[in-house]
């Protein structure tokens, strides 16, 4: 199965593909999986023909190695940031919304962002990449609170569904 992570972030080695991908590895089995991210630059940019270029890139070259079960989906992660202060997050993250389900993508979201689910505090811009080589680096994710990572209703800081999402395409480590 190909998994298509589009991230927030501005570089393909950036802090949310840190995160996420230290939290698929040690929370599921991905034997036999292969996770290809793409970078959004920033969430704005969702529905951008560079990011959507590059997911029908990676659908198409999956499909023909893999002919007989071409198995994959796309998952789109988002910061939530403040929607209830920012009405214009609110309105960005509902046309993401919308956008993932007319194309039955999936959507992860972070509240407020990744460093609040992950580190439990924010993180100014220039050090975002610092602290997810560090917590990737010191294992934090052996003690990390998987707890507020199942929840379906984006109402509480530091949450996600992003457990929800991904134990819906990948098996649990035992």
């Amino acid at each position: 199965m190909l998994l298509i992570l589009v991230v927030e972030t501005n570089d393909e080695q950036g802090s949310d593909r840190l995160y996420i991908e230290d939290y698929i590895k040690h929370f599921y089995n991905i034997a036999g999986i292969k996770l290809k991210f793409i970078p959004m630059c920033g969430k704005g940019n969702y529905r951008s023909t560079k990011v959507l270029s590059k997911i029908n890139k990676f659908i198409n070259e999956y499909k023909k190695i893999n002919q007989n079960m071409p198995l994959y989906k796309v998952i789109y992660f988002i910061d939530l940031d403040n929607p209830h202060i920012n009405a214009e997050q609110y309105k960005l993250n509902e046309k993401i919304s919308i956008f993932t389900k007319e194309m039955d993508y999936e959507l992860v979201y972070f509240n407020k962002n990744i460093e609040n689910v992950f580190l439990k505090r924010d993180v100014e811009s220039n050090q975002k990449q610092k602290e997810a080589v560090r917590f990737v680096s010191r294992k934090h994710i052996l003690k990390f609170d998987n707890s507020k990572c199942s929840i379906k209703l984006p109402g509480t800081l530091s949450s996600s569904n992003i457990d929800l999402i991904l134990t819906k395409y990948l098996n649990k480590k035992d």
